[in-house]
């Protein structure tokens, strides 16, 4: 699908959000590519992120960091991938079957190679799942994401089978963000060394490092997705301004850009696509934890009428340039586990106050709302916003920011001092929104958050073994969650990039580039950086 993102972003918005997001540049209003200059073949594509992970080329360390994904998603591969409209799609696997209720069996992709020549096979993907298996591997972001595999089988080079210790019928869309590497060099390495030195089977392998303010990547010749373009270098950009200026000026090709810059990357010829970036902001509430015992957010009533006083329609339109939903629930709507028939709450803050009078508190209440630094100017508006809304309805709301590693801690611990809400959002993850609402669970390891009615909707779900009784399990959570409102569900955000004009072909999929696709129509203006 190709098109151009007109002036009238809104009217397109619902369009954006179920389809693959394709941009080709003739078909973008730019000059005929008879005209243009041919591109030089090894002319890189430079790509500015917010930063490099900080365990470099290791990919098993994060998970929901977009920035990470689009750096190791250029060098590696899961057995699946999530397709243009987040359906699970055949990557190192070709097919995939439930041979019993703990069973999944998977044919491979043959002739399939690593960069440094190690070839794909089930060995490799064996290997790869043992050590995640492993206590070093489940200490992992991404071990968490097979804990339900109990034993890998080869069958043979192509064929494998994976037992689970329950029931698990998503688990082909989690092992998407399962990244196979070569076995001999993780092996050989370990994951320091692999991180230094490492080997997918992706488009594109590590050239060198620039520590951590930069890498270049050139084509894997022997990939089964190659690519089109010799080399792609990452440039770490912590701030979104000097990001921004970065692509307005030519230094990068491909980055993020924000709503608020958006008119001016278009004006200045710069590419601009939308697609679905499956991230819910909604802040949280603190009912548990040290001090929380006499919260005014632990009942229910107070929870909802917080919800009925912000204007999330009026953060659509005047912060997000009406590129945006209002939320209503964790999944995103682009999500397969959107539930329509949930409606958001309202702005109504008539509502909000007899909600507020009816829980004893028609005088009102303090409340802090705590904050990590956030380099995007977007987020901190919405919260002042937020705010501000509040205070109209008598709940006198402060802003804190502390340092995201501070934030992180209090996360974990759930010592939030004394504060009320907690700035989160809820990002969906290889389709599935369950690893975000698991943070309100009860059982959660210090929680900061407790509802029985929660934990009760998520057992109902988990102990579905057919996909399809689990999806509708999964929408009946979602209204659970709606109604308890652990939460006060604001937005549902877009990932916006920004391309340079000589770049065409463009796909984003899944939020993150398609680097194998891309190619260069015409040389892009050299610039000193």
């Amino acid at each position: 699908m190709t098109q151009e993102m007109s002036s009238n972003r809104a009217n397109t918005l619902r369009l954006v959000f179920v389809c693959t997001v394709m941009l080709v540049l003739t078909a973008c209003g730019q000059e005929d590519t008879d005209t243009a200059t041919e591109a030089e073949p090894s002319h890189p594509v430079r790509v500015g992120l917010m930063g490099l992970p900080p365990s470099l080329g290791n990919p098993y360390t994060s998970t929901g960091m977009i920035a990470y994904n689009q750096f190791w998603g250029a060098m590696f591969d899961g057995l699946t991938r999530i397709g243009p409209n987040q359906e699970v799609a055949p990557a190192l696997a070709i097919s995939w079957r439930q041979t019993d209720s703990e069973t999944w069996a998977f044919n491979l992709r043959p002739d399939v190679f690593f960069a440094n020549g190690e070839p794909f096979d089930s060995s490799a993907v064996a290997a790869t799942i043992e050590w995640l298996k492993s206590p070093a591997g489940r200490a992992t972001q991404v071990g968490d994401l097979i804990l339900n595999v109990s034993d890998v089988e080869v069958i043979d080079g192509l064929n494998l089978a994976m037992r689970t210790t329950i029931p698990d019928p998503i688990l082909p869309a989690r092992l998407s963000g399962v990244p196979i590497v070569a076995p001999k060099a993780w092996q050989e390495l370990g994951p320091d060394g692999f991180a230094q030195a490492p080997t997918g089977t992706g488009p594109f392998t590590l050239a060198d490092w620039e520590g951590q303010a930069g890498a270049r990547l050139v084509l894997h010749e022997q990939s089964w997705r190659k690519g089109n373009v010799k080399e792609i270098h990452f440039r770490a950009i912590p701030d979104s301004v000097a990001r921004h200026k970065a692509l307005l000026s030519g230094s990068i090709d491909i980055g993020g850009v924000d709503q608020v810059n958006l008119q001016t990357a278009q004006a200045a010829d710069i590419q601009t696509v939308m697609a679905p970036n499956l991230h819910v902001i909604a802040p949280a509430f603190v009912t548990e934890g040290p001090g929380a015992e006499n919260n005014p957010v632990r009942d229910v009533r107070v929870r909802q009428a917080l919800n009925y006083a912000v204007n999330k329609q009026a953060i659509v339109e005047q912060l997000l340039e009406g590129i945006g939903e209002v939320s209503s629930q964790p999944a995103a709507n682009a999500s397969p586990e959107f539930n329509p028939d949930i409606a958001p709450y309202p702005y109504d803050p008539n509502r909000a106050r007899s909600l507020l009078e009816e829980a004893g508190y028609a005088s009102g209440f303090s409340l802090v709302l705590t904050l990590y630094d956030d380099s995007s100017p977007i987020i901190p508006s919405i919260y002042q916003m937020v705010a501000q809304d509040l205070r109209a309805v008598g709940v006198d709301a402060a802003l804190r920011t502390i340092p995201l590693n501070n934030w992180r801690e209090k996360f974990f611990s759930s010592d939030w001092d004394d504060a009320q809400m907690f700035s989160m959002s809820f990002i969906a993850q290889y389709t599935e929104s369950l690893p975000a609402v698991r943070h309100f669970l009860c059982t959660r390891t210090n929680p900061f958050f407790c509802d029985a009615s929660i934990d009760s909707a998520v057992a109902d779900m988990t102990a579905q073994i057919d996909s399809d009784a689990r999806q509708r399990k999964v929408k009946e959570l979602m209204l659970v969650v709606h109604e308890t409102a652990p939460a006060l569900f604001l937005v549902d955000l877009m990932a916006i990039y920004g391309f340079a004009p000589g770049l065409t072909d463009v796909n984003v999929v899944n939020r993150l580039p398609v680097y194998e696709s891309l190619r260069w129509a015409q040389s892009p203006l050299e610039t000193v950086e």
